[in-house]
C-alpha cells in the first residue's frame, strides 16, 4: 500500500502535516506542481541547494523500525520539499512491487527478508536508484547482507565512538570530482554515525568523517547513495543535515525514469512469435530436348 504525499504549506511543518493523494491522475498533477514548488523552496535560506529544475517522487520505505522515528524522518522530508510517498515494508515482496518507483529510500532498515533484497536487487538492475542510511541489513540473514553491499556498494561496519562532523572529499584537478554533487550540503554540526565500507570498484566515498584516520561516512555508485548515520533520527543529526543531504542526493540522479518491473504489462507481453519462413518456390524442370 503507497501513499502520496506532498507538504501542504510551510506552516504545516511543525505539525508534520500532510497532504494524502494516493496514486491518481490528481497525484500527478500535484506531482509537478510539487516539483515547482519544490524548486523554489530549495532555493531559500543559508545553505540550502539551489533550485531543482526537476524533481523525482521519493519511495519512503517504512517499517516496525523505522516507526519510532517517524515523526523525525516525516520532517525531514518535508523540509526538503521533495515529494514522496510511503511504502509499507510488509507490502515488499516482489519486483512488482516496485512498480511506477523512481527513487526508493531505506532509512535505517536492519531487517530485510531474502524476498524483499532480491526484489531491490532486481529493480536496481534495471535501472532503479537507491537512497540508503545507517545499519543496513545488519541484522538481515547473510546472503542478504552480500546482497546489499551490492546493491548500495558499501556496508556498515561499526558505529562511531563520538560525534563528528562531515568533511566533503576535495576535488582533483583534472579528474571528475566525487563530491561535486554534495557542494551545498549543510555540515556545519556534528552527527553521531558509523564507519560505512565501500565494497566495490564503483565504490567512491563522497565525504568522510572529520576524525584522525577519516573514515568514509558517504559512499556512493552510479545508481545508490549511501549515508553512514541514522537519517531522520533527531539524537543523531539535525534537520538541515538531513534534508540538504537528501536533496543534494535527489539532484544528482536527475530526473528518473521508473524501471518496468516484472509483472507489468511491458514486462509481461510474450514476445511476438517469430515470422514462419517462407519456402522458397520450386525451380522450374529444364526443358526436354
Amino acid at each position: 500500500m503507497r501513499d502520496f504525499f506532498v507538504e501542504a504549506s510551510a506552516a504545516d511543518r511543525s505539525g508534520v502535516k500532510s497532504l494524502a493523494l494516493g496514486r491518481s491522475p490528481l497525484a500527478a498533477v500535484c506531482r509537478v506542481v510539487t516539483g515547482t514548488v519544490a524548486g523554489l523552496l530549495l532555493g531559500t535560506g543559508p545553505g540550502i541547494m539551489p533550485a531543482i529544475a526537476q524533481v523525482s517522487t521519493l519511495t519512503v520505505v517504512r517499517s516496525p523500525e523505522n516507526l519510532s522515528i517517524w515523526l523525525g524522518i516525516t520532517s525531514r522530508l518535508q523540509a526538503s520539499g521533495v515529494p514522496y510517498e510511503v511504502l509499507e515494508l510488509q507490502d515488499l515482496d516482489d519486483l512488482s512491487d516496485l512498480g511506477g518507483v523512481e527513487v526508493l529510500f531505506l532509512p535505517n532498515l536492519r531487517s530485510l527478508s531474502p524476498a524483499q533484497s532480491a526484489a531491490i536487487a532486481a529493480w536496481v538492475k534495471q535501472g532503479g536508484r537507491v537512497i540508503a542510511s545507517g545499519p543496513v541489513a545488519t541484522q538481515s540473514a547473510p546472503e542478504v547482507r552480500q546482497e546489499l553491499r551490492s546493491i548500495l556498494g558499501g556496508y556498515w561496519a561499526f558505529p562511531l565512538s563520538q560525534p563528528a562532523k562531515l568533511d566533503r572529499v576535495d576535488c582533483v584537478p583534472a579528474q571528475p570530482c566525487v563530491s561535486a554533487w554534495a557542494s551545498a550540503t549543510d555540515n556545519a554540526r556534528a552527527a553521531v554515525g558509523g564507519v560505512v565500507i565501500p565494497t566495490g570498484l564503483a565504490s567512491q566515498t563522497t565525504a568522510t568523517w572529520a576524525m584522525s584516520d577519516r573514515p568514509p561516512a558517504v559512499v556512493t555508485t552510479d545508481r545508490a547513495t549511501f549515508f553512514g548515520w541514522r537519517w531522520g533520527e533527531e539524537s543523531a543529526s539535525s534537520v538541515a543535515m538531513d534534508s540538504s543531504w537528501l536533496q543534494a542526493a535527489i539532484a544528482r540522479y536527475g530526473p528518473v525514469t521508473p524501471p518496468i518491473a516484472a509483472g507489468s504489462p511491458a514486462a509481461s507481453r510474450p514476445a511476438a512469435p517469430a515470422p514462419t519462413p517462407v519456402p522458397a518456390p520450386p525451380k522450374p524442370a529444364p526443358p526436354s530436348v
